[in-house]
């Protein structure tokens, strides 16, 4: 991974945080894409930097907030950044059965996992093709595959994820861009 950069959504904790740290000591630079400052997170990411020899650079931005998700994209154009690998792995769980989940809370949680995801995406394979090259790594779940019921947004969004991923993969192909998604369940 040395020479590569790799952004990573969701980054400042639990997968997000283990994948980032993984592809820092594979020495790719890495844009830590997280909701809003962490202090405590980016000095721990800082450490990283210095013990594996990366650039680590933080944007932030709200996955409810497309203009923001916009607004840092174009930072890292008009910086002449590159984005080698993206890891969407971003997104907000949400369980409950169907008649118990207002549409309101649908709609956020498909907005978070699924919407911002595609906005992320378009973003990303644009500064890709531009290189001819780059991989996309959309973090579903196993719940999208095997739903068991009560988890009808989140289920359902990572669904659209997965049926997301394989349209793209076929897509972005002939430009080298390789798209794969992963799907970890508890």
């Amino acid at each position: 991974m040395e020479g590569k950069t790799a952004m990573i959504t969701g980054c400042n904790r639990g997968i997000g945080k283990a994948v980032a740290e993984k592809f820092a000591s594979e020495g790719a630079d890495l844009i830590c894409a997280i909701r809003q400052v962490s202090p405590a997170f980016e000095e721990e990411a800082e450490a990283w930097a210095v013990r594996y020899g990366v650039n680590i650079d933080f944007v932030h931005f709200d996955l409810t907030d497309e203009d923001g998700i916009k607004s840092a994209f174009n930072a890292l154009n008009s910086g002449k950044r590159r984005v080698d690998v993206l890891v969407n792995n971003a997104g907000m769980p949400a369980g409950g059965y169907l008649l118990m989940t207002p549409l309101a809370k649908i709609k956020e949680v498909m907005q978070v996992n699924f919407f911002s995801q595609v906005l992320i995406t378009q973003l990303a394979a644009k500064m890709m093709m531009r290189q001819k090259c780059g991989s996309i790594i959309n973090m579903g779940s196993v719940t999208a595959l095997d739903n068991q019921g009560g988890w009808t947004a989140y289920g359902s969004s990572k669904a659209a994820l997965m049926g997301f991923t394989r349209t793209i993969a076929r897509e972005l192909a002939h430009f080298n861009i390789r798209v794969n998604a992963v799907a970890p369940g508890l």
